[in-house]
């Protein structure tokens, strides 16, 4: 669940249309933050008005951490302060593709988080959003007209609260994080493709949403903050295992993925010795590697990249902490 932020015009937009009602406000002080809590009850969310990744995302209950975060929030300056109601339940994002205003949900997938809400798993098809499919394959379309989105791919994120699914984000265009790649795997059509094939012509959008086929699930390799020392295990899975090459920085968070179409299943190492890696607080430090699976159901392919990253172990030096 990034919980990266998306503009206010947008939750307007939806407002307008009666759609995924989500309390909302952007706040220019600490004492705005604190009354928009003191309206709201409980928890609430202060995150910048044009961030993404995961940056500077901020639960917050009380009035300390309100005045702390948006503080935080001006120095990192980003478009400013959007406060927004603290949404509960799981997060499932929907990829869909849009063609001459006709759009068509190509998978939903379903994610777990850290505690900097970063997505260090991401799986197809999502079992939590079955009871809610329906619901989110309509309020996806009405998203979708509600912004203008005619053509091209989408990506959109719901939290499946109690009152049913809430938009948390969306974008025109592809996810990233591998879920592209993970939806072909799981129904056999890409959205990568479709981003090119679609537009000439070559391909046509299928009618309906496609039936899943199968399972499929990536997963980030995660390591203490420190200096790494050592890299053990990945020369011992059952599995193709790429490394980025020493000196080089790779080109996104998931190189090298469509290079594995034949296989199954596979890992790349991002790291080497030596290398200084910072603790997962965003979207940006999830470059130490990752790990992919497929399998005839989403549980089975998240079990196998759950087998496989345990199999790999970066042995950190802590950090000297300053005298």
């Amino acid at each position: 669940m990034s919980r990266s932020t998306f503009s206010r015009v947008t939750r307007q937009a939806l407002d307008r249309h009666g759609l995924s009602p989500v309390r909302h406000r952007r706040v220019h002080s600490a004492a705005e933050a604190v009354a928009f809590l003191e309206e709201v009850g409980d928890r609430i969310v202060l995150k910048p008005g044009q961030g993404a990744g995961s940056l500077h995302i901020n639960v917050v209950s009380d009035t300390e951490g309100a005045a702390r975060a948006v503080r935080e929030i001006e120095e990192f300056g980003y478009g400013g302060v959007l406060a927004e109601e603290y949404l509960e339940g799981p997060v499932v994002s929907v990829e869909a593709f849009s063609h001459q205003g006709r759009h068509v949900v190509l998978g939903v997938s379903e994610y777990r988080v850290n505690e900097h809400f970063v997505e260090w798993e991401c799986s197809v098809p999502s079992d939590a959003a079955q009871p809610d499919l329906a619901e989110l394959h309509r309020v996806t379309a009405g998203v979708l007209d509600a912004v203008g989105l005619t053509d091209g791919p989408s990506h959109s994120e719901f939290v499946l609260t109690p009152a049913g699914p809430r938009l948390l984000e969306t974008h025109n265009r592809l996810s990233g994080a591998g879920i592209p790649e993970m939806v072909h795997r799981a129904t056999g059509w890409d959205p990568a493709r479709l981003f090119m094939t679609v537009p000439l012509g070559i391909d046509r959008l299928p009618e309906t949403a496609p039936e899943p086929q199968q399972g499929a699930a990536i997963r980030f390799l995660d390591a203490a903050p420190g200096r790494i020392t050592a890299i053990t295990g990945a020369d011992d899975l059952p599995v193709p295992v790429r490394r980025v090459p020493a000196g080089e920085r790779a080109p996104h968070m998931i190189p090298y993925l469509k290079d594995f179409a034949a296989a199954d299943a596979g890992a790349v190492i991002g790291k080497h010795v030596g290398d200084e890696v910072s603790a997962m607080d965003s979207l940006l430090s999830s470059d130490r590697g990752y790990v992919f699976a497929t399998a005839p159901t989403r549980a089975e392919a998240v079990r196998r990249c759950e087998a496989l990253a345990a199999g790999i172990t970066f042995h950190v030096e802590p950090a000297q902490s300053p005298s």
